[in-house]
Order: C-alpha cells, then sequence, then structure tokens
C-alpha cells in the first residue's frame, strides 16, 4: 500500500498483498524459466511478452 497506485483504492491491504505476491511469482517464474535455457530469448522479446500479457489481463 506504499506505492500510489489506482487498483490500492478498490482492494483492503490483505487483498493487495495477495495480488502482489501472485505477480511477483509469476515474474519469478518467467524470469527462473528463462535464464535457465540454454538459448534464451532476447530480453526485448520477454519484455514485450509480458507488457502484452499485462494489456491482455487489464
Amino acid at each position: 500500500m506504499k506505492f500510489n497506485v489506482s487498483w490500492h483504492n478498490n482492494v483492503t491491504e490483505k487483498e493487495a498483498q495477495y495480488i502482489i505476491d501472485f505477480f511477483i511469482g509469476g515474474y519469478w517464474n518467467i524470469i527462473s524459466i528463462w535464464l535457465n535455457k540454454d538459448e534464451p530469448e532476447k530480453p526485448e522479446y520477454i519484455s514485450n511478452l509480458l507488457i502484452n500479457a499485462i494489456k491482455i489481463i487489464n
């Protein structure tokens, strides 16, 4: 709740923590899988993939 983002106004502190944990876990899994590949994709590919995923969810 330290960051002033619009969705914080619509959830409790407990709910915000779950949402943040969800996104951090997903981000960690993507980075972990990506960097463990023998030939990982370029960083631009991964960043565009994540940006597009967020847009779809939004």
